[in-house]
């Protein structure tokens, strides 16, 4: 996840997704070069990749082409595409929360050599999403 903000973010635009409804603590903005969703961290889980930013302790932006994606498909607001499936397996993603990714470090130290898997969405063996709630430590 990068800090600052997008190019052109001083001339974004609050625009729509055709035919998705986002929920509260979701927004789309527009840029001259790029569309991202803005989500509130506090209100609703999103997992973060090196194309996105932070903005502020409680909200991320996603960006449109991949994260953006992945998040709609991971709340159910859009179809979980082969497509969306491959771009879940290849792009690595963090949790968007800071509370959330300070723990997820803590526990990494704590526990060298294991596999850490944080709170959030995850794709099942059969193509579902499930979410999981807690942090699972596998040793």
């Amino acid at each position: 996840m990068r800090s600052g903000q997008p190019d052109n973010w001083n001339e974004r635009e609050k625009a729509t997704l055709e035919n998705i409804t986002l929920p509260d603590g979701a927004e789309f903005f527009s840029t001259p070069g790029h569309g991202f969703l803005r989500v509130d961290t506090s209100k609703l889980y999103a997992s973060v990749s090196g194309y996105d930013y932070s903005d502020g302790p409680n909200h991320v932006l996603l960006e449109e082409d991949c994260s953006l994606t992945m998040w709609l498909a991971e709340t159910g607001l859009i179809p979980m595409e082969r497509y969306i499936v491959n771009m879940m397996t290849s792009i690595e993603r963090l949790p968007g929360n800071i509370t959330i990714r300070n723990r997820l470090a803590e526990l990494k130290a704590e526990n060298p050599g294991a596999v850490i898997v944080p709170p959030g969405p995850r794709l099942a063996i059969n193509g579902k999403v499930y979410f999981n709630d807690t942090f699972i430590i596998a040793k």
